[in-house]
């Protein structure tokens, strides 16, 4: 495991826009520009350190310095250290150009499948600061700590879905529902469905060590199977021609984190009906 956090240069080159110093000249007036490096050096300050770096792309010319962008941060001290296999993370999203609020979501690192996984924002502290106000980066340093807090609830969950047993069926299930979250079903002018992809291909496992019936290993093979993409499936159009087509790996911030929030709600009604 890396146990280095990333260098500015190596942040820059993977997500440009936090070092953003003025947002896109499009913003309304009425934004308050809340720069992601000033945050990122706060919590710097207080221990932290960036292990992942992204950003969004755009088609529009002059807003990729600017554009939404996230970044994975641990504690370097006690709070940061690996508890049985899972590291606990802040997960900071911010954006320049207008496009939302700057969010702290609770995260946690799976070592094994170098899994990144977002708490939901419904059951864990979820810290939103609209670009507006005074003082905003000391709320922002707060709201991070907030975030930090429950760190222990969020290895207390896996912990406890650790511990519920799927069988086969309930695993399929899963992960059909898990397959609706991201492939809408496309269908023909008569309701049948053109889009032919087979959900229990979300269960494959990549490592002989995932090859459990738990809740919490489930949820991180579904999860790893639809932000990397590369599954198998057939198209079949309205005039019935089959094409063979590959599943695309998520490459929009905004969409990993919202798949990602919406398996930990999927997981967490999982638990509450096996209970």
């Amino acid at each position: 495991m890396n146990y280095t956090a990333m260098t500015h240069d190596q942040i820059k080159q993977a997500a440009p826009s936090v070092f953003a110093s003025r947002p896109f000249h499009e913003v309304s007036e009425k934004y308050a520009f809340i720069p992601t490096i000033r945050i990122l050096e706060g919590l710097e300050r207080e221990g932290f350190g960036v292990f992942k770096a992204r950003q969004s792309n755009t088609r529009i010319e002059g807003k990729k310095p600017f554009v939404k962008h996230a970044l994975r941060l641990r504690h370097l001290g006690d709070m940061g250290k690996e508890v049985g296999g899972s590291v606990p993370e802040i997960a900071l999203g911010n954006d320049h150009a207008g496009g939302g609020a700057l969010v702290f979501d609770a995260g946690i690192f799976e070592v094994l499948c170098q899994n990144g996984l977002v708490a939901a924002k419904e059951k864990f502290a979820n810290i939103r600061i609209r670009h507006q106000g005074d003082d905003i980066i000391n709320r922002v340093i707060e709201g991070a700590f907030q975030v930090v807090q429950d760190f222990g609830r969020v290895i207390e969950v896996r912990d406890h879905w650790k511990s519920i047993r799927l069988d086969h069926d309930e695993k399929l299930a899963f992960a059909s529902a898990a397959h609706v979250l991201k492939w809408k079903p496309t269908l023909d002018e008569e309701g049948n469905e053109l889009h032919k992809f087979d959900s229990e291909k979300l269960l494959m496992v990549r490592r002989p060590e995932e090859l459990k019936d738990d809740l919490w290993t489930t949820f991180n093979v579904v999860q790893e199977n639809m932000i990397k993409g590369g599954l198998d499936y057939v198209m079949e159009n309205k005039n019935g021609k089959v094409r063979k087509m590959t599943t695309r790996g998520i490459k929009s911030v905004a969409d990993d984190n919202r798949v990602n929030q919406a398996l930990w709600l999927l997981a967490d009604k999982m638990a509450e009906l096996k209970a």
